[in-house]
Parts: structure tokens; C-alpha cells; sequence
């Protein structure tokens, strides 16, 4: 879905709608709320939002979230802002239709659901459907490895550096493979969902200003 309404709609705001929305939240409430027919609570316990190691992992994930943006920081004022600095990243948003004027819009959705979605999604519904599977590798790096696999798209298109492209697909890629083992061994997907959210939010504000000038 996010290859192609980028690739053949040149729609960020499709990929919002069909991929973040329609997959990454409105399918689990389908499967769960509707062909399994469980209540609310049971989704949402289902998801990683609530149980056992809720309140453990919303301590983990607020100091997690903390150290997140701390490193993102870090890395975008090493090398990431010559990477931002150019007009590939600009044209590339405004051939998706992210042009200057949607910005804020684009900004607050990658800031409040973009990180919650996906979380909810891979390390909530994912890892729950995955649960069963009794080799805990399979269960850290398949859905990590799909996770990864469309931000190749997008990340390389944006910097237009194999070299900045291949360092922050393997930080995704690594970001999935933590967030999956913190949700497998606390049973809380909270730590992924703020720690990422977090991430997001940071390095946003790195971008923003960047794009702005």
C-alpha cells in the first residue's frame, strides 16, 4: 500500500489513509472486533495496550522515548542535516503532494499516529498473531524485516544517498528488532509505541526547519 500510492498515486496523504489508518488500525479492530468477535478490552489486551505489563512498560517506554530523541538528535547534528539539506527531500514530498502549504498537516500526522499506528500494528497485532510461533527469531525478524522492507522506498528516495539510506534502513530495521523483543519479553507494547513515537517527533523537528528554509 505505501509503494503504491507513492509510486503510482504520488499521494502521502493515500499512504495516511490506506496504510497507517486503514491497515495498521482499521484491520485489527476488523479481525479482532469483527470475525473473532472479542469485546473491546480483549483488543486492546490483544494489542499490548493493557494486562499485566502495562505499567511496567509505560515507565519503559517514557525513558526509552527520552533516549530515543536524545540519539536521534545526535545523529541528525553529526551528519543528518547535510543529508535533509538539499532539494531532493522538498521535491521529493511536493511529487508526493506533501507540498509547503500541506506541511503542518503532514508534520502533525507523522508526530501523533504515525509511530502509535505502526506499533499497534507490528509490535500490537503482529506480534500477538505471531505468538504462537515457537522460534523467537522468526518472531523478531520476519515482521521486522516487513516492517523495514517498504521504508527502502521511501528513505531512499527521500535522501538520495545510498549511503545515508543504507545507515537509517538499517536503524529501522534494528528499531524493529528491539521494539519486537521488548514486546515479546514485557508482553507491553508500549515501550515501541512511545520510544518510537518519540523517535518520530525528533527527528521531524530536525526536518521541519530544514525544509522551512
Amino acid at each position: 500500500m505505501v509503494v503504491i500510492a507513492l509510486l503510482a498515486f504520488h499521494d502521502v496523504f493515500a499512504v495516511f489513509a490506506s496504510y497507517h489508518v486503514g491497515i495498521c488500525v482499521l484491520l485489527p479492530m476488523a479481525v479482532n472486533l469483527g470475525w473473532r468477535r472479542l469485546g473491546w478490552s480483549d483488543h486492546v489486551g490483544t494489542l499490548g495496550l493493557t494486562g499485566p505489563g502495562t505499567r511496567r512498560g509505560l515507565a519503559l517506554g517514557t525513558a526509552l522515548g527520552a533516549a530515543s530523541a536524545v540519539l536521534i538528535l545526535a545523529a541528525f547534528q553529526l551528519r543528518g542535516t547535510e543529508w535533509l539539506a538539499n532539494n531532493a527531500v522538498t521535491a521529493t514530498l511536493e511529487s508526493w503532494g506533501a507540498t509547503s502549504d500541506r506541511w503542518p498537516a503532514l508534520v502533525l500526522f507523522m508526530v501523533v499516529v504515525n509511530g502509535p499506528a505502526e506499533e499497534l500494528f507490528w509490535r500490537g497485532f503482529v506480534a500477538n498473531e505471531m505468538a504462537d510461533v515457537r522460534s523467537r527469531a522468526n518472531r523478531l525478524l520476519l515482521p521486522s524485516a516487513c516492517y523495514a522492507s517498504y521504508h527502502a522506498v521511501t528513505v531512499l528516495l527521500l535522501v538520495r544517498s545510498l549511503e545515508a539510506a543504507a545507515l537509517m534502513l538499517t536503524a529501522v530495521f534494528g528499531a524493529g528488532i528491539f521494539w519486537a523483543w521488548l514486546r515479546d519479553r514485557t508482553g507491553s507494547v508500549w515501550p515501541a509505541l512511545l520510544s518510537h513515537a518519540a523517535a518520530t517527533a525528533a527527528y521531524m523537528a530536525v526536518a521541519l526547519p530544514l525544509l522551512t528554509n
